[in-house]
């Protein structure tokens, strides 16, 4: 999988995510966030002045819902 589509998949998924966490915290409001840096390094099978290697520095982040009501 090119890094092109790991990085639109990992759009499409946030944007899934964030309409999820939305409409659960309209139903129950109690939750614990919580978050850590996420770096990645991504290599290049052949280097050229286009393709290099690349440096991804990410906020990683988990909502944890109360499942007691």
């Amino acid at each position: 999988m090119s890094t092109t589509t790991k990085l639109r998949l990992l759009d499409e998924a946030s944007s899934i995510m964030d309409k999820g966490i939305v409409s659960r915290l309209q139903k129950s409001p109690l939750v614990k966030i919580t978050g850590d840096n996420l770096n990645m390094y991504i290599k290049t099978g052949q280097k050229s002045i286009e393709k290099s290697n690349r440096d991804l520095h990410l906020f990683a982040s988990n909502v944890l819902f109360n499942r007691v009501q």
